[in-house]
């Protein structure tokens, strides 16, 4: 069923960082990919979450004791 109301602006706005700044494998710093937006609705209001997603983007990384060539 289509939504026939706009979503209600937010009444507060969070920022959420990882908490793991490092890559695990290797230590170095983890680039900030993208940020994703969200909206939440509680009972006290609409929340909008700012997620920063961080990736380690070189070539060559170990994941789960694998290496990739990614």
């Amino acid at each position: 069923m289509a939504k026939k109301s706009p979503q209600p602006k937010a009444t507060s706005s969070e920022v959420l960082e990882c908490v793991q700044q490092n890559c695990p494998s290797c230590g170095k710093p983890m680039w900030n990919e993208y940020n994703n937006l969200r909206r939440v609705r509680t009972l006290k209001g609409v929340v909008q979450l700012l997620l920063k997603i961080r990736r380690r983007l070189k070539s060559g990384f170990y994941t789960d004791g694998v290496m990739s060539n990614k």
